[in-house]
Order: C-alpha cells, then structure tokens, then sequence
C-alpha cells in the first residue's frame, strides 16, 4: 500500500494505480477505502469493466450501497465527458448504474438506463435484458419480462447465471421465472416457457 501511495503521489493521473490501489484495499477488506480509490480511478479513466464489477457487488451491502452508488454514478459522468456520438465506451456504465437504481427500486430509471446502454452496446445484451426483466417483473409487466429474460438467456446462459449470483439476485429471478411458468401452465394449449436458450 505505501508503493502505491507514493507512486500515485508522483502520478496522480494514474487511472491504473488508483485502480491497484482499489483492488489491494479490497483484496485486505478495507471495503471504503476501494471504493474511494476506485472513485479516484474512475474519475481518470471511467471504462474499466473489472472494476465497475467489483463496485457492482458492493450495492449488496446496505452500509457500503450508498458510497458503492456515488462510485458508479462518478464513472458514468466522467464517461460522458469524454465520449461523443456513437462511442460505445459508456454503455457499461449506463448499465451499472442501472443496476444501482434497480437495488433502490427505482425501477423507471433503471429501465432508461438500461434501454440506452443496450442502444448504445448491442454487446450488453445479456446484462441490459435481465435488468429490463427485472424491472417488467417488479411492475407485474409478466410478458415483457418474459421476454427480456428469454433475450439474456440467449444471449449467454452462462453469463446470466454468473451476473445474478454476483448481483446477488439469482435467489429472486429463480423465484420470477417459476412464477411466470406457474402462470404459462396455466394457460390451455400453451408449452411451459424455457428459459434455457433453447
């Protein structure tokens, strides 16, 4: 950590060793003290996917949540700053700050954010359609999220079901898609719905 501290001193423009930082902090729980190098980080240079995903899994934690929200929120306005027209750079962010806004249930913006980051990176299929599912499910909206999850299953099975435990919202979504097939069973002449993918 001293290393660190005295290079960052000598760069202080270093987005990489402000991340470094972040992941040490983190690595030792000293979970405030990643978030705010990461924050420092990010205010450089905003894309870093890992550690937007690690800044993801602190939204699970009330006392770290708010702090976890102004990190991600930081990177997305610096983000914005430095991108124009159609760059796709900013999606991610979009995307992780959707989820913030999903974990305080404000389902509206959430749905923005993740419809612009999917606009702008049809490579966030996956991530942007389990959020929309999400937020389709908690507005009883049961076809829309039907078909959103169908949409990120295809996209990478895999991948959903590793996001959702990281999320931690694998125990809820089980619970939503077993509803929506009570519900499809329900339904004469209808198939059950599969959300495999396949």
């Amino acid at each position: 950590r001293d290393v660190l501290e005295s290079l960052i001193r000598d760069e202080p423009k270093s987005a990489e060793l402000k991340l470094r930082l972040g992941d040490l902090h983190h690595a030792f729980g000293q979970w405030e003290a990643a978030l705010a190098a990461w924050k420092g980080a990010f205010e450089l240079e905003p894309f870093d996917r890992p550690a937007l995903d690690m800044v993801l899994a602190y939204l699970k934690v009330e006392e770290l949540a708010a702090a976890a929200r102004a990190t991600l929120e930081t990177a997305l306005a610096a983000a914005q700053k430095r991108v124009s027209g159609n760059d796709p750079r900013p999606a991610y962010a979009l995307c992780c700050v959707g989820q913030a806004k999903l974990f305080e249930r404000k389902l509206d913006e959430a749905a923005t954010l993740f419809r612009k980051a999917r606009a702008l990176d049809d490579g966030l299929e996956m991530q942007c359609s389990l959020g929309l599912a999400e937020v389709a499910f908690k507005t009883r909206s049961y076809e829309v999220a039907a078909v959103e999850w169908r949409r990120a299953f295809a996209a990478d099975q895999a991948g959903a079901r590793a996001l959702l435990l990281h999320l931690g919202s694998a125990a809820t979504v089980s619970g939503g898609l077993q509803y929506l097939a009570d519900e499809a069973l329900k339904k004469p002449h209808t198939r059950p719905m599969d959300f495999t993918g396949r």
